[in-house]
């Protein structure tokens, strides 16, 4: 993601990603490391849920977008991939 990130921007080596993983409350940790680092940008991703779980505003993405105090860019998987690989699971659980 970060050699297409900085391909596509033009930002060359000005552009760094570092990934990380803590344990906890999602949205609490993304706001908290978020705050710590005095992030001008969250970027998240974003999966295909039902109407019903969209309804729910329980999702991590909701609660961030809700207290987040910098810009915050959601990313979707294309639709046809998430619902491919819905089917896939559910053929290798039946399977």
């Amino acid at each position: 993601m970060a050699a297409e990130t900085a391909a596509g921007s033009g930002l060359g080596s000005q552009l760094e990603v570092e990934p990380m993983v803590v344990h906890g409350n999602p949205f609490i940790e993304i706001l908290a490391e978020a705050s710590a680092r005095r992030a001008c940008l969250i970027v998240l991703g974003a999966s295909h849920r039902s109407a019903f779980e969209n309804l729910t505003r329980d999702r991590t993405v909701y609660r961030v977008l809700a207290h987040a105090r910098c810009p915050v860019l959601t990313l979707r998987e294309p639709f046809e991939t998430a619902s491919e690989g819905r089917q896939e699971q559910v053929a290798a659980l039946h399977g």
